[in-house]
């Protein structure tokens, strides 16, 4: 038995073999159990879609798997109706799963659960209410907006990568004035600081940018936090920033330089590319490497007079741009 399952004879051509085998067997079978009686799941295969899920080349042949979504069942949608309102946890859970993953497939009707879903997110369990704002999202539930934007302010930390990204999609002005608020807020935390910068750039939000400008110039500050307020910047603005990145490169700060890159990523112009040209040139490798990459975006040929300084750097990504 040792030399049929030994590593030196287990090679990938046996593996094709033993699949090929396996298949054939397969086909032998199946005729076999369909004249045993078992004709509904033929049946049932003619009424369901069926979606396929491409393999990676690079891995031993597998057979196909395979998702299954009735979509011509009429119970199936009143029936999580009833499971969402059922006082069984996991049964709410694996409901609320359930609707998220038809509506990723297409199906139709799935209006009648945003309700149901609404009142489970309503709910006191944790778990149900992670579930219910998780599927709301997914469906792009509006009517959700109201109990969203309620628990905004107290919001718990799984339940925040669901919902601020919905009030963000839905536009709500209460969200934005919250954002605002705790991106000036000193005492605010960390986390919750670089959260509320990254979506009120992503909102396009001018308003707030002196705040964010303020925070990438504090050397009192985090790294973490004044590069999550010179994204923002870059995500709101694609020029009137080259002071900002001026003074930064001025300053006593080792981090100036790298930050300033971060500032004029969405930035365009001969100003620009000037200040980007310095960075490149800086002792700063992480910040050269991303400088160079925009510069190469921006204009490749701005980047050639750069290539015989830059092949010999250690960052990865000055090389890869010379090359």
């Amino acid at each position: 038995m040792g030399r049929y399952f030994s590593k030196r004879r287990l090679t990938l051509p046996y593996t094709h073999r033993m699949v090929r085998g396996l298949r054939m067997v397969r086909g032998l079978v199946a005729p076999t159990l369909a004249t045993c009686g078992l004709m509904v799941a033929s049946i049932a295969a003619a009424q369901t879609r069926r979606e396929v899920l491409p393999q990676p080349m690079f891995t031993d042949p597998s057979p196909e798997q395979q998702i299954e979504i009735r979509d011509d069942d009429p119970l199936v949608i009143p029936l999580w109706v009833r499971a969402l309102g059922d006082n069984l946890v996991e049964r709410k859970i694996q409901t609320a799963d359930s609707i998220a993953i038809a509506h990723g497939f297409g199906m139709p009707g799935l209006e009648v659960t945003i309700q149901p879903l609404i009142e489970a997110y309503q709910s006191d369990d944790a778990r149900v209410k992670l579930a219910a704002a998780r599927t709301l999202n997914l469906i792009d539930a509006r009517a959700a907006q109201e109990p969203f934007e309620a628990d905004l302010p107290t919001l718990a930390t799984d339940l925040a990568p669901w919902v601020e990204p919905a009030l963000l999609r839905w536009k709500s002005e209460v969200a934005l004035q919250l954002w605002r608020s705790r991106a000036a807020d000193p005492n605010a935390r960390l986390l919750v600081r670089q959260s509320a910068f990254h979506y009120l750039g992503a909102w396009g939000d001018a308003q707030s940018l002196e705040d964010a400008r303020n925070v990438v110039l504090d050397e009192a500050q985090t790294l973490a936090l004044r590069g999550a307020a010179a994204k923002s910047i870059a995500q709101r603005t694609v020029s009137g920033e080259e002071d900002l990145a001026r003074a930064l490169l001025d300053s006593s700060s080792s981090t100036g330089p790298l930050l300033a890159t971060m500032v004029l990523m969405g930035h365009t112009g001969e100003a620009t590319q000037q200040l980007l040209t310095e960075i490149i040139r800086s002792e700063d490798d992480a910040a050269a490497g991303m400088a160079a990459k925009r510069l190469f975006d921006l204009d490749p040929r701005a980047v050639y007079p750069l290539v015989l300084e830059i092949r010999e750097r250690r960052e990865r990504d000055l090389r890869q741009v010379a090359v």
